[in-house]
């Protein structure tokens, strides 16, 4: 029973985020390839796909500019040392490492070297690395949770996060903006460190079970499936208070008075299982 609660919660989670990567696109055709090796025809259409892809607990980002067929996106299957004619006007790329490659084939030779050791190099942008992409952090601390808000309504997990983005994009000049740093905190003024109490009473069944240790477990009604939404303290969204008590009686941390801690009575920000809040 308790399996199936958790997957209904992941399930809930999944769908009842979903609109948090609702967003009007325009129709203007800008496009860009993704790491799906799929072609999307402006950014803002790759930012949904990145933003359903994070909410099923994918990874997929901008590979490069253009589509993907003007570009090979697969490493070379069996050399990574074709020979590049420096004389074919290419122009330059900076890599997602930070390293300028003089043109496109130079730029595959590493991919594939990468790949061989399990590594994921993409192009940043056309053009010579600046200071900021040397600047840019490769790794981030997933575990460190300190949101940060843009002046485009988008709160980032931290702003080592943010500046990942902000390297991404800051030569798109008709996104980059959006990516500039506001202020401290989420945008939507939730404090993830501030709990209250719920009470799981209203789900307790008539007496308790022994359990081996000596340890007393509370009986609770099973749950329906509802979707009320409720954010934990374990920083996942449950899919009522009801499969939240469950979930916190089965682990021995339901109080002798029945209350939980929760952060709010709503999804989880998805900052927290990802970069991103689309505002």
């Amino acid at each position: 029973m308790y399996t199936l609660a958790v997957f209904v919660t992941v399930l809930g989670a999944v769908y009842g985020q979903s609109h948090l990567c609702d967003r009007i696109c325009n129709s203007q055709y800008s496009p860009v390839c993704g790491t799906d090796r799929h072609t999307y025809s402006n950014m803002c259409k790759l930012q949904i796909a990145e933003c359903y892809a994070r909410l099923k607990g994918q990874h997929m980002t901008l590979a490069h500019t253009g589509s993907c067929r003007s570009i090979s996106t697969q490493p070379h299957s069996t050399h990574c040392d074709t020979i590049c004619d420096d004389e074919s006007g290419d122009s330059a790329v900076c890599g997602s490492d930070g390293i300028t490659y003089d043109s496109h084939c130079d730029f595959e030779n590493a991919r594939c070297l990468a790949a061989r050791q399990h590594g994921l190099l993409s192009i940043r942008h056309t053009g010579q690395c600046t200071q900021t992409d040397l600047n840019c952090p490769v790794h981030c601390d997933t575990k460190e949770i300190s949101p940060v808000c843009t002046i485009g309504n988008h709160t980032y997990r931290s702003m080592c996060f943010l500046k990942q983005l902000q390297c991404r994009y800051v030569h798109i000049a008709s996104i980059a903006e959006r990516y500039e740093f506001a202020h401290n905190g989420s945008c939507d003024g939730l404090d993830i460190t501030k709990t209250y109490q719920m009470d799981c009473s209203p789900y307790q069944l008539n007496g308790q079970i022994a359990v081996e240790g000596g340890h007393q477990d509370i009986l609770l009604k099973t749950c329906d499936r509802t979707y009320n939404p409720i954010c934990g303290t374990d920083l996942r969204t449950h899919t009522n208070l009801c499969s939240y008590c469950h979930g916190i009686a089965m682990q021995h941390k339901l109080g002798t008075n029945l209350t939980v801690s929760v952060i709010a009575e709503t999804v989880c920000p998805s900052y927290l299982s990802s970069h991103i809040v689309v505002g």
